[in-house]
């Protein structure tokens, strides 16, 4: 009697302990697996983001090299207009420099920092895209035409400046004349 409780009772506690230790691994393995699944989607989409979006304007690169003026490549862009590590060196340079050695656009940008305002990153602009019915975007063109008038300018001041070397030339002749007679 007691022997055929012990083997009913043992067949029991081994079945039992096997399907709890079975569906538990099952669940454990599981869990494990579903995690590791959404690891590596979250990797392939970060990756796809550094690779077609820019870090800094949040630009897209087929938009980019559809768009820009003149047609820049999104290597390019990401490496030379908007590097991420070059926006990072210079927010160090600002929390690093003493107050007194920032230059005007520094000492803008620290206040800016200062105030948790982010306006001076260029989200959604690039110096690339020109669109010429935007006014977000005219400064460039507005830049352009100062430069051209500040050519006109630095022409007429240089002609005036040969102008007044040229009497003062004259002027110096006359005098030496005048001394010598």
């Amino acid at each position: 009697q007691t022997a055929d409780l012990t083997l009913w009772k043992f067949l029991f506690d081994y079945i039992y302990n096997m399907i709890v230790i079975l569906i538990l691994a099952a669940i454990i393995s599981g869990i494990i697996i579903d995690t590791f699944a959404e690891m590596r989607s979250n990797l392939q989409f970060k990756n796809k983001e550094q690779g077609t979006k820019c870090f800094i304007c949040g630009i897209e690169a087929p938009y980019m090299e559809r768009n820009s003026q003149p047609t820049v490549k999104f290597p390019q862009h990401v490496l030379h207009d908007h590097n991420m590590w070059v926006y990072a060196r210079f927010l160090l340079h600002l929390d690093e420099a003493p107050v007194s050695e920032l230059n005007g656009p520094e000492s803008y940008v620290q206040d800016l920092l200062q105030a948790a305002e982010y306006s001076f990153y260029p989200v959604n602009r690039a110096l690339a895209l020109d669109f010429d019915d935007s006014d977000e975007f005219s400064e460039r063109t507005l830049r352009v035409k100062d430069l051209n008038e500040l050519k006109v300018v630095m022409y007429e001041c240089s002609d005036r400046t040969t102008d007044i070397l040229n009497s003062n030339f004259e002027l110096k002749q006359s005098m030496k004349e005048a001394g010598e007679s």
